[in-house]
């Protein structure tokens, strides 16, 4: 039994970590679109959580009440949505194979649908001082995005964020500069102890043993994990930005077929697991 086990366990593990590689990757590319396309159609970032509050202090500093709340607002409804994603997931995380995320993510390719769509029937969405009519939209999709942002929550480590990127880029600094320091500071412990001991100076073993400590301390999966997630969303951001401009709101279009995909893999992957235990 003890010889199985840990091949199993690996099997799972590099499993789980290609599911949240996956699922990161193409969620955060999901947001870059959609962040851009709300900026450029209300005129603001629709999951920029702390964007919301400064803007709506400033604006609620200028007397601008309205639009001030409706900014507030947008920060109410992304809490909203990840708090109903955990109640959908009920309460599990990303971490639990058993868990099922397809209901949050069909909601959200729903209510992008749906902005889609109101388009059509709008063709001035932006938020202004004079104009804030149809901020129900913007709320909307702020909505979708906290839904999208809790989909990959973690018991331990580091939060998988997927709609706004300043949690993943300071992990990515904590882990480059962690195993920085600690790959120096083994290289002069090995070094100090040459000194002391006059002992032979393998300057490979130094060397060897320095880039174990520097992937120990990085861990380096994790780094690739925000790496690639980042790197998703620049790409989806520049798309979103570009598709606006030529095809305005009907952009939307790729994230709702990738969600819609993405709700359907999931449901087949849950539905397979359990025909298996039966």
């Amino acid at each position: 039994m003890s010889l199985h086990f840990p091949t199993t366990y690996t099997k799972a593990m590099i499993l789980s970590f290609s599911r949240k590689l996956g699922l990161g990757a193409v969620l955060a590319f999901v947001a870059g679109i959609v962040n851009s396309v709300g900026f450029l159609g209300f005129g603001q970032f629709v999951s920029h959580v702390s964007g919301h509050a400064t803007f709506a202090a400033v604006e609620y500093s200028k007397h601008y009440y309205l639009l001030a709340l409706t900014s507030f607002s947008a920060l109410f409804f992304f809490i909203l949505g990840a708090m109903s994603t955990a109640l959908l997931l009920k309460g599990k995380t990303i971490e639990d194979f058993s868990v099922y995320i397809s209901f949050p993510i069909y909601i959200e390719a729903i209510l992008l649908s749906y902005v889609t769509l109101g388009s059509f029937y709008y063709t001035d969405l932006q938020l202004t001082y004079d104009s804030y009519g149809h901020a129900n939209y913007f709320f909307i999709l702020s909505f979708a995005m906290g839904l999208q942002n809790a989909v990959l929550r973690k018991k331990h480590g580091s939060h998988i964020r997927t709609t706004h990127m300043t949690g993943t880029a300071t992990d990515i600094g904590v882990a480059i500069g962690s195993a920085i320091a600690w790959g120096f500071t083994s290289a002069f412990n090995h070094i100090k102890h040459w000194i002391q001991n006059k002992d032979k100076l393998h300057t490979r073993e130094i060397l060897v043993d320095s880039i174990k400590v520097v992937y120990i301390k990085s861990r380096v999966e994790h780094l690739f994990l925000h790496v690639i997630t980042l790197t998703s969303f620049g790409i989806g951001a520049v798309l979103g930005t570009f598709g606006f401009i030529k095809f305005h709101f009907l952009i939307l279009l790729i994230p709702i077929i990738i969600l819609f995909a993405i709700g359907t893999i999931e449901l087949l992957n849950h539905n397979g697991k359990i025909q298996n235990k039966e």
